[in-house]
């Protein structure tokens, strides 16, 4: 396996946990805070450091080309879409009968050209690096995307939200950098 972060990887991840800190204490105060929310945030921690384990397991050890990866990472997703459609109680279909307009028909298809280029980029990219940095990769991204939000749509977060994601961000960069020394 991977050596252990050194003391400055390990101080830029407790960086980040504190910058996720300050953002969930700034934002969990008023209407915002349910506390059965916390039971979504430990699930998803859970499955999320199985899957990135997992996942940078199967591309180590499987051989097969990126092309291969994304097409079985998307097509294995249309039985559960299938499924999740059903239960809530939506259809396994788009209906037949409705109207596709050349806008619609457009949206739709760079949404798929779109999602084949993000899979891509991402079975790539865990083939360079270790779970640990790829999941530290797509935090930051998603950090940088709610900062982005929260700065177009103001009513998300406040000044101290935004410096949480701020430090997130930059640990997230520092622990990068010293990954590559």
């Amino acid at each position: 396996g991977n050596p252990l972060p050194s003391y400055n990887g390990f101080a830029s991840l407790l960086l980040i946990a504190v910058g996720a800190v300050i953002y969930f204490v700034t934002n969990c105060t008023g209407t915002n805070f349910n506390p059965a929310g916390f039971v979504w945030v430990a699930a998803y921690f859970v499955s999320i450091v199985f899957e990135m384990v997992w996942v940078k397991f199967v591309v180590d050890t499987v051989p097969m080309t990126t092309w291969t990866r994304v097409y079985y990472n998307n097509v294995l997703s249309v039985p559960l879409v299938i499924v999740s459609s059903l239960f809530l109680r939506e259809g396994p279909l788009p209906s037949v009968t409705a109207e596709w307009s050349n806008a619609a028909v457009f949206a739709v298809s760079l949404s798929c050209v779109t999602g084949v280029a993000i899979s891509w980029a991402g079975f790539n990219l865990r083939r360079l690096v270790s779970a640990t940095s790829f999941t530290v990769i797509g935090v930051v991204c998603k950090l940088l995307s709610v900062l982005l939000n929260d700065i177009m749509w103001t009513q998300h977060s406040n000044l101290s939200g935004h410096l949480g994601l701020l430090i997130c961000i930059l640990a997230g960069v520092a622990y990068e950098s010293v990954k590559s020394k």
